[in-house]
């Protein structure tokens, strides 16, 4: 074949161009279709307002956050609210409260006061009044001669007790309330008291009201006191003196059942207590009225009348038991709780 019959074989015919240039151009525009399709599939229009402008998808979630942000703001103003004004409520009320205060603390301490005269009236069993209506509790001169024993019962130096009762140190703690009243004694009660220890003039003696229990141990474990109407014993003051200030001896017995304790043990029947005192007002031997009296926060005696042969002869004689103090009933009262 020759050259020119390879080139006219090989050449475009003008037909065959518009052909291919048609194709081309048509797959230009097809292309340029598609793209312009995909990027604008990207955008989206919000039409509530205005359809003018088109918002990207960011834009309609940043949209969002914010329309829930501003709804959250609301919400806490709306319970911040609420909370000012409970509290504003509640400051009222206290002060409501506060302009109240004197009247319901006056009420209170009326209130304080019945339930402590009712508690005065009948505290415990080991109260001296306990059970006992007859007598008058909330009377301020019974109060002021009313007094809390601490009795310590074991062996003192120098007693007359057996050798071997107490040998081992052991000892018997209590309390026992008395009063001592105003009341004449009967002459029983005046036969009672012992009388070989007396020195110079004495007062007359008077009753003396006791608890029907005397606390020992903590309250772990009692004694009976023999009363007949609370009336337990006797009292008087030995000595005279015309110093009304003057130091004296107040001279008193209770009767006890008895109890035993290992080698220790308080014997039943009358316990007798010397404990020095001072007398506010100086009574004479024919005086009725009953000496006032303050008991001295010292250790007083206790003792025991038993016969023995220590004196010389074979007589009744007083042996020391253990030792006590007399504590005012309104300050034991404080202090022990009961």
């Amino acid at each position: 074949m020759s050259r020119q019959q390879q080139r006219s074989k090989t050449s475009m015919t003008p037909t065959q161009f518009t052909t291919w240039s048609f194709f081309i151009a048509m797959m230009f525009l097809v292309m340029n279709g598609n793209q312009s399709s995909h990027s604008s599939s990207n955008t989206m229009f919000v039409s509530a307002f205005s359809t003018t402008k088109p918002i990207p998808v960011h834009s309609l979630h940043t949209t969002n956050t914010q329309l829930f942000v501003n709804q959250q703001q609301g919400d806490l103003a709306q319970e911040a609210q609420e909370l000012l004004a409970k509290a504003q409520k509640l400051r009222e009320e206290i002060n409501a409260a506060t302009e109240d205060a004197p009247a319901a603390t006056a009420t209170a301490t009326v209130a304080t006061t019945t339930t402590t005269t009712t508690l005065q009236k009948k505290q415990s069993k080991w109260s001296v009044n306990y059970d006992n209506d007859n007598v008058d509790n909330d009377d301020d001169t019974q109060q002021s001669t009313t007094y809390r024993l601490y009795l310590d019962i074991g062996r003192e130096e120098g007693t007359w007790m057996d050798p071997r009762w107490g040998a081992s140190g052991r000892r018997i703690e209590g309390t026992l309330d008395v009063c001592f009243s105003s009341s004449p004694a009967t002459k029983e009660i005046t036969d009672r008291m012992v009388t070989d220890n007396q020195m110079g003039a004495s007062s007359p003696c008077f009753t003396l009201q006791a608890a029907k229990w005397a606390r020992l141990k903590g309250g772990f474990d009692e004694m009976g006191v023999v009363t007949e109407q609370q009336v337990g014993g006797g009292y008087r003051v030995d000595g005279s003196s015309s110093n009304m200030r003057n130091s004296q001896t107040l001279r008193f017995y209770v009767t006890v059942k008895g109890i035993q304790d290992g080698d220790v043990s308080i014997p039943e029947g009358r316990l007798y207590f010397s404990l020095p005192c001072f007398v506010k007002q100086q009574q004479s031997s024919t005086s009725n009225g009953p000496p006032q009296i303050m008991l001295s926060s010292k250790e007083g005696i206790i003792s025991v009348r038993q016969i023995g042969w220590h004196t010389g002869w074979r007589r009744e004689e007083s042996r020391i038991l253990g030792v006590f103090r007399a504590v005012p009933i309104e300050k034991a009262q404080r202090v022990d709780g009961y």
